[in-house]
Parts: structure tokens; C-alpha cells; sequence
């Protein structure tokens, strides 16, 4: 895989972001700007290994003392202690951790003496590649050449080996040839580092913008959009995508606070994985989110979203009621503001990879977005099946209570019917008026109770739909404190209407 296997995906080594054919075309140009050699030392940082990449044609600009002694034919292990000598020039710049070191050219000295250039070429601030450049000798710094080549031609140096006499003397003259570095060489070298740079960040986040996308289908397709009857399935369902993206990203813990009635502004915890709980336990020990205290935005309609660091005092203000020092290692929480008043918190505790949250929240934007709008029908969904079960509710209930009351109107009209045409005289119209006269007052009743059976249907339906094991105590406390506020301030508005 050409990125880290693991969320946030890492670059790994240069040759990953671009492969080691085009790698080896761009050295050559680089080689032909420069007019020195140019080498690139592929790094990767979980594995610790270094790998040389060289350009299209063997040795390009190389100086000639650097050509003879890299010709395994007449000098055995030169080349193996040069190659050596770049390895551990790497080494000091990349492994050793120097971040400094991420974009800055720097001069150095080689084994045999001459002065060369390296910098270090970082993609998301991480180290993917080494680039080597130089082969120069300034003239005062050419008789230490010359006299590390004499102590190689008298066997100090075990590991280089002159295979025939002439070599000492060719070897000596050409460090007569070495050119010394122009002054404009580290930054020329600088550039050629920059640009291919720019190009490993490029290809780099192309890989990762692809590797992420993948995983956001992936979330998308796997939301369900079954019929639900409680909350308790629509947290089981959320907590089901909360663990793919746990698993995705690394996450110790995340919780998702959520906006269950209209507008609500205290979100309660309706989903979370990460935290253990015991047999009869339930979830709600967590504390609840309080939007209007966190300062976030009180726009219901506009949907947006908002990054809150965990050192923000947003985070402390908007985290509220018991248990809050389970939260304490949270790196970061995202807000969501879905329109039409629904509220949304995602939580998300330490990641098990070196993480930037900020860096990375239009992506964790993302994910929650997709969790979010799939908890917003779903809960939309639940209000509709309630709406309709209370209408269904409330229409048996009218219609018990108009059979009801219309039985003994019927029988007294019945009756006042059957006294009419069994009695022709006068007399008999007493008990005629007064049997209509019942009829009258029963369907007065009737009129008044049919007035009232939509608001008492209601109440009655309700309160079977109270599910308090949905919500931390902290929460009914939170929003019935709020209720308490507008009635007190609707009261003072009538108290002083009447002044």
C-alpha cells in the first residue's frame, strides 16, 4: 500500500508518492540544472530503511576523482564506503529526528574530504526522503584530499583497496580537477529539493484524499434506513458506525451527543464506543453536552459545523453534569448543526496514531456529517411514527367518546319518537318536550367533550412516549431549568403588561 495502512495515512518513502522510474527521470533533470550529481536517498521512517535511488545514466555529473574512486575495477570499495558515507549523511538528518532539518539545505564533508550538500524533503512534516548533492573541494581544502588518499594507498583504511599502482597517482591529479562550490549553489540545490517536494506533497495528498474517500462510501453505505419504533435502535445503529470509524481511525473512545427533541440545545449522549460498561449499567453516566453554554451558534436553520480543541473553553463550558473527568483525555469534539434545529456533538478521544485533529477535521467533518444526517432521518423517522400513532390514537378516542355520548340521545329521541305516535292528545307533548330537552343537554355535553378530547387524547398518548431511561438525569435537570427561565420571563412579560 503506497500510504500508511492506518488513518491518517502517513506518508511512508518518497519512491510511495512518486515511483521510482519517474523518480529517477526528475533526478536527471535535476542533475542537468544543477551541473553536479545529484542522489536521492529513500527513506522510511516505520522501517527505518534507507534506499538509493540514482538518475537514468550511472554517475551523471559525477567529479572525475569521485568516478575512479567508485570504480570497483581499480579501486575495490570505494564505491561500498561512499554509498556508506551517504547512508549515515541520512541517517543524521533524518533518523536521528532533527525536524529542522525539513527544508533546509546544509553543507557537510564526505569521508575523502570533499564538501557536499543535503536536505531533507518532508511531506506532512514527516521525512520521505533525503537528497544528496555536491562533489566539491575548496583549494584550501584540498591537500586534506590528497592526504586521505595517501593513508587509503598505505592500507589505513582496510576497507579501500588500490588494485593496481597507478591508481594512487591518477586519484592525486584529479583532485586537481574538483571544482569548489559557486556561491549560489545551496540555493539552486534548494530549489531542485523544493520542487520535488512540492511534487511528493502532491501525489501524497491525491493518495490520501482517495484512501479517505473510499472509507466515506464505505460509512455511507453501511447507514440503514430501516423503520425504527424507539431510540434505543437508532443509538444501536449509530454506535454500529461510531465502531467502524473507531476501528478506521484509531480512537480510543468517541461519543455522540445528539439533539433528541426539536431544538433541544442540551444534547443527550445518545451513542458512544470505547467505554466499558457493566451488566445493568446504562450509557447516560456520561455527562451531556449543553450547546447555548458551549457559546456555539444559535442559528437553528443554517447548517454548519465547528472545530472545538480540547484545551477551548467551548469544550469545558459545553461539557456538563456528572462524570466529566472520563472525557478529560479527549482530543478534540466536532459541532454540527444539521438545520431545522437538529444539534449534533461528536466526541472523539486520543488516536492510536501521531494525529493533528485540526488538521485533519474536514475529514472527521465528513464522517460525522454522514453519521449525523443518517441519526436525523432516523429520528425525524421515530417523530413521524409517533405523529401518526397519536393521530391514530386520538381518532379511536373521538370516536369512542361521540358512540358514547350519541347511545342515549338516540334512545331518548327513540323514545320521544314511540310516546308521538302512540299519544294523539295534548297532554302527552309534556313528556315529549322533556325527553327532547335531555337530547339537548346530552349533545351540549357532547360538544363540549368533543372539544376537549384532541388535548386530553394527546396527554394521554404522551405519556407512554416519556422515556426517561434515554436521558442522564443531568439532562431533564439541564432542559427543565430552561423551561423554569422562559416561563419566569413570559410571566414578568404579563406582570408588567399589566402595568
Amino acid at each position: 500500500m503506497p500510504l500508511s495502512i492506518r488513518w491518517p495515512h502517513h506518508p511512508t518513502r518518497m519512491s510511495d508518492l512518486i515511483d521510482p522510474e519517474t523518480l529517477a527521470v526528475l533526478i536527471s533533470g535535476s542533475c542537468a540544472r544543477l551541473g553536479r550529481a545529484l542522489t536521492v536517498l529513500d527513506y522510511d521512517k516505520g522501517a527505518g530503511a534507507i534506499a538509493r535511488i540514482d538518475p537514468l545514466l550511472p554517475w551523471q555529473n559525477f567529479a572525475a576523482f569521485c568516478q575512479l574512486l567508485r570504480n570497483e575495477t581499480r579501486v575495490r570499495g570505494g564505491n561500498a564506503a561512499c554509498e556508506a558515507c551517504d547512508q549515515e549523511r541520512a541517517r543524521s538528518v533524518a533518523i536521528n529526528g532533527d525536524d529542522r532539518a525539513c527544508g533546509a539545505a546544509a553543507g557537510y564533508r564526505c569521508h575523502m574530504g570533499l564538501t557536499d550538500f543535503s536536505q531533507v524533503i518532508c511531506v506532512d512534516e514527516l521525512p520521505v526522503a533525503v537528497l544528496l548533492a555536491g562533489q566539491f573541494a575548496a583549494p584550501q581544502k584540498k591537500d586534506e584530499v590528497r592526504h586521505l588518499v595517501q593513508r587509503i594507498a598505505k592500507g589505513a583504511r582496510s576497507e579501500i583497496q588500490l588494485l593496481d599502482d597507478g591508481v594512487e597517482g591518477e586519484l592525486l591529479q584529479r583532485v586537481d580537477q574538483i571544482d569548489p562550490p559557486s556561491p549560489d549553489f545551496a540555493a539552486r540545490f534548494s530549489r531542485e529539493a523544493e520542487r520535488l517536494q512540492t511534487m511528493a506533497a502532491a501525489h501524497y495528498h491525491r493518495q490520501k484524499v482517495e484512501y479517505e474517500n473510499e472509507f466515506l462510501d464505505k460509512l455511507r453505505k453501511a447507514r440503514r434506513f430501516a423503520d425504527v419504533t424507539t431510540l434505543q435502535e437508532i443509538s444501536g445503529e449509530a454506535e454500529r458506525l461510531l465502531r467502524m470509524v473507531q476501528e478506521h481511525c484509531g480512537i480510543r473512545y468517541i461519543v455522540l451527543f445528539c439533539s433528541v427533541g426539536e431544538r433541544d440545545t442540551v444534547l443527550t449522549p445518545l451513542a458512544q464506543v470505547g467505554f466499558q460498561i457493566e451488566t445493568g449499567a446504562e450509557a447516560l453516566e456520561l455527562p451531556h453536552f449543553n450547546w447555548t453554554k458551549s457559546g456555539l451558534s444559535k442559528i437553528d436553520d443554517a447548517e454548519g459545523y465547528w472545530y472545538i480543541d480540547r484545551k477551548e473553553p467551548a469544550f469545558a463550558r459545553g461539557v456538563r453534569g456528572d462524570h466529566t473527568s472520563s472525557l478529560n483525555s479527549a482530543a478534540c469534539a466536532l459541532a454540527l448543526m444539521l438545520g431545522n434545529g437538529h444539534r449534533m456533538v461528536v466526541l472523539f478521544g486520543p488516536f492510536a496514531e501521531l494525529t493533528d485533529p485540526r488538521k485533519e477535521s474536514e475529514f472527521l467533518f465528513n464522517l460525522s456529517r454522514i453519521i449525523g444526517w443518517g441519526v436525523y432521518a432516523q429520528v425525524q423517522a421515530l417523530r413521524l411514527r409517533e405523529e401518526r400513532e397519536r393521530a391514530q390514537a386520538t381518532t379511536m378516542l373521538l370516536q369512542h367518546r361521540l358512540k358514547t355520548a350519541l347511545t342515549p340521545i338516540a334512545t331518548h329521541i327513540g323514545r320521544a319518537k314511540l310516546q308521538l305516535e302512540k299519544r294523539h292528545y295534548d297532554t302527552s307533548l309534556r313528556t315529549v318536550v322533556e325527553q327532547i330537552k335531555a337530547a339537548h343537554d346530552l349533545s351540549l355535553q357532547l360538544g363540549r367533550a368533543a372539544r376537549e378530547t384532541a388535548r386530553s387524547a394527546v396527554v394521554m398518548v404522551e405519556r407512554d412516549d416519556l422515556k426517561f431511561a434515554m436521558y442522564p438525569l443531568s439532562v431533564l435537570v439541564a432542559n427543565c431549568g430552561g423551561l423554569c427561565q422562559t416561563s419566569r420571563g413570559a410571566r414578568g412579560t404579563e406582570h408588567r403588561s399589566h402595568h
